[in-house]
């Protein structure tokens, strides 16, 4: 019985910090039923931080992977059924039709790589108009998903962040699975401002490329790419009580581009 109530608890206190989220914090939706509880806490703090200083922000999906891929392939299905029903003497009867559709939505989820989750922690997707057939409805499930594995585990989620900073894959201070969250959402953030095409921040990237010392003024993980450069950055700013250079950095150009983009000016605290 003790047991029971625990559970209910808490299941309880994620729909709480899920429909927090929704009503507050414009996510469009939030599922952490699978979740460790701390997890989803963590999430819901690297949000509000977030909001705070990008007060634009909008995530449209928060959840883990699972979640966000099954509510894909269903729209999928879904679409696929209803235009194979449109064929006028198919011969198809119901349960033909969705195999088909449910084939047909496999591939398109495989094509993307959406089926293959290993060595993910989590991830920040962005579904283009032009590549969704269903006409807009996979827009909902655009934004950030957190592998189950480690979703539903708190304590293995740590241990493996710990890990990569230690061999430096990961900035200082990123060890925790709050610091998973802050670089998804450091994505989210460059995708809002389009940060990865700003001449500033190609500069900074370019720089620290040149000085080869990635691992060591950021992260090994850093030099993938100047997006991931970005939401590095971003996270360390976050998660390290003393940011470094190049943290630094690229969190105040992610908040000049932000101001700018609301009309007004940025100025830095000597």
């Amino acid at each position: 019985i003790e047991n029971s109530v625990g559970n209910q608890d808490m299941k309880d206190i994620k729909e709480e910090i899920a429909k927090d989220l929704m009503d507050n914090y414009d996510v469009g939706k939030a599922d952490f039923h699978d979740f460790d509880p701390d997890v989803a806490s963590s999430v819901s703090d690297a949000v509000r931080d977030a909001k705070n200083d990008f007060p634009d922000l909008e995530v449209k999906f928060l959840g883990s992977i699972d979640t966000q891929v099954a509510g894909i392939r269903d729209e999928y299905i879904d679409y696929y059924t209803k235009e194979l029903a449109k064929i006028p003497n198919s011969g198809w009867n119901e349960d033909e039709i969705r195999s088909i559709a449910e084939h047909n939505a496999d591939k398109l989820i495989s094509n993307w790589g959406l089926d293959d989750t290993d060595g993910t922690f989590a991830w920040s997707l962005h579904i283009p108009e032009n590549v969704d057939p269903t006409g807009g409805n996979l827009d909902q499930y655009t934004g950030v998903a957190i592998n189950n594995t480690y979703a539903s585990d708190c304590e293995a989620f740590t241990d493996a962040k710990q890990e990569e900073v230690r061999i430096k894959h990961k900035p200082i201070g990123c060890d925790t699975p709050r610091a998973t969250i802050d670089h998804e959402l450091g994505h989210e953030i460059d995708n809002m401002l389009d940060a990865c095409h700003d001449e500033k921040m190609i500069g900074l990237y370019e720089e620290m490329m040149s000085n080869g010392n990635a691992q060591d003024v950021l992260s090994g993980y850093s030099q993938t790419n100047i997006k991931e450069f970005i939401a590095e950055g971003y996270s360390e700013y976050r998660n390290n009580p003393q940011p470094r250079e190049y943290a630094t950095k690229i969190y105040e150009r992610l908040m000049q581009l932000n101001q700018r983009r609301k009309g007004r000016f940025f100025w830095k605290k000597k």
